[in-house]
C-alpha cells in the first residue's frame, strides 16, 4: 500500500513538472491586440473542438490521483465547461452532459483544474494557434472568467497578453498592469526622483501629484462592478 501511494505521488510530481514545462513553452510570445469574443449559447462541443482541447486536457487532468470518476475525461470536461457557463451558484447548476452529477461535485473538479492551470493553458493555446473555433474560445473565456479568484495576478497578465478581453470581468484598464508600472518607474519616476532636490517646491509638488496619478493608473480599480462584465 505504501509503495502504491509513493508511486502515485511520483507520477503526480512528474505530471506537474511536464505541465509546467508546457506552460513555459505556451507562454504568449508577444501581446495580442485586445478583442472581445463573440457570445455563443451553450451547445455540446464538436469533434474539432474536442480534438483541440484533448492534448492539454490529457496532460493536465488524465493522471489525477483520487477517487475515480464514473465519467470519461472528455465528458467531465464538457460538463464542467457547461456548468461554468452558468451565472448561478454551483449548487444550483445542472448540466445536460452529466445528468445526476451535483453542482458541488463539478465545482470541486473546476477548482482542481483551475489550480492545475488548465484554463490558463487553453486560453494561451487559443490565442497562439488561432484555430478558428469561436464558440470554444467563448466557452473557455467564460470558464476563465469564473476562475478569476484562483488565477490571481498571473491570470490577469496572461489574459492581457492573449488579448482575449472576454476572459476578464472588466476591461483591461480596470486591472493592475505591472508592465506599465515598470515602464513608468524606469522612464518617469526614477529620473524624476533624482532631480527633485534641484527643483523648486512647486515643480516638485506637481511631480509627486503626477506620481500619485500614475500609481492609480497602473494599480487598477479596487472594486470591479458587475456592469463592466462583458457578455
Amino acid at each position: 500500500m505504501a509503495g502504491q501511494c509513493k508511486a502515485e505521488r511520483e507520477g503526480r510530481a512528474k505530471s506537474l513538472a511536464r505541465m509546467h514545462r508546457v506552460m513555459a513553452r505556451l507562454r504568449p510570445r508577444h501581446r495580442h491586440a485586445p478583442r472581445l469574443s463573440t457570445p455563443h449559447e451553450w451547445r455540446p462541443l464538436t469533434e474539432a473542438e474536442l480534438r483541440f482541447v484533448w492534448p492539454v486536457l490529457e496532460m493536465v487532468c488524465a493522471h489525477e490521483v483520487g477517487r475515480p470518476s464514473g465519467l470519461p475525461l472528455l465528458a467531465r470536461f464538457e460538463a464542467v465547461l457547461e456548468a461554468a457557463m452558468h451565472r448561478r451558484p454551483w449548487r444550483e447548476v445542472s448540466v445536460g452532459a452529466a445528468p445526476g452529477v451535483k453542482g458541488d461535485t463539478l465545482h470541486r473538479t473546476f477548482r482542481r483544474w483551475t489550480q492545475r492551470k488548465l484554463w490558463m493553458m487553453l486560453l494561451i493555446k487559443l490565442a497562439e494557434e488561432k484555430p478558428g473555433l469561436p464558440a470554444l474560445e467563448y466557452f473557455v473565456c467564460r470558464a476563465y472568467r469564473r476562475a478569476w479568484r484562483g488565477q490571481g495576478l498571473r491570470g490577469v497578465l496572461v489574459a492581457r497578453a492573449t488579448g482575449l478581453a472576454s476572459a476578464l470581468r472588466a476591461p483591461f484598464s480596470r486591472f493592475p498592469d505591472p508592465d506599465l508600472s515598470a515602464r513608468c518607474h524606469r522612464r518617469i519616476i526614477l529620473p524624476g526622483m533624482r532631480r527633485v532636490p534641484d527643483w523648486p517646491d512647486a515643480v516638485a509638488t506637481g511631480f509627486f501629484r503626477l506620481c500619485r496619478a500614475l500609481f492609480r493608473l497602473f494599480s487598477g480599480t479596487r472594486r470591479i462592478r458587475r456592469a463592466w462584465e462583458p457578455a
